[in-house]
């Protein structure tokens, strides 16, 4: 699914927050939502499945900016919330979270600064045709701005108490 962009889902000052519902039914490199047009215009990546967890912002020449991994995954066959929150224009992921725990994710940054680019937004792939999400997404949320940790455990209870985890 494609979400039409005019710079509104772009990291700013006020930080990036992405809540997601995913449920993989297989391993690879698989995008649940990402920002970007071509490499060279891509801008961030969530991605989540049975041996990825990760976050990943991009420079304008289509290198990595920043990349935080993780070595908790979400489960197979079973749905999983996860969460990605960055804090600022640095674009570092400040917080990961998967089925309502903290997770602390490893960083490996780059030089330069976060490409903004006026590309859609996606949910279950990128633009480039490839690292389709093997799986089922459900109920994503994008905020512009820090949502805090209390209101994303607020989010998790819900869907917890919903069934969905």
């Amino acid at each position: 699914m494609s979400i039409a962009d005019n710079n509104a889902w772009t990291i700013s000052a006020s930080g990036l927050t992405v809540i997601a519902l995913i449920r993989p039914t297989n391993s690879g490199i698989r995008d649940v939502v990402a920002k970007g047009g071509p490499v060279s215009q891509n801008e961030w990546e969530c991605r989540g499945s049975s041996d990825e967890f990760l976050a990943t912002t991009w420079n304008p020449n289509g290198s990595e900016y920043y990349r935080d991994t993780c070595a908790t995954f979400p489960t197979i066959n079973q749905w999983n919330v996860v969460s990605w929150r960055w804090s600022d224009l640095v674009g570092t992921a400040v917080l990961f979270r998967l089925n309502k725990v903290n997770i602390t994710p490893s960083h490996s940054a780059v030089s330069g600064s976060i490409g903004n680019t006026t590309s859609p937004v996606r949910i279950g792939s990128r633009d480039h045709g490839d690292r389709f999400f093997p799986g089922a997404i459900a109920h994503v949320a994008i905020w512009t701005t820090l949502i805090s940790t209390a209101n994303i455990q607020t989010i998790e209870d819900a869907a917890d108490n919903a069934g969905w985890i």
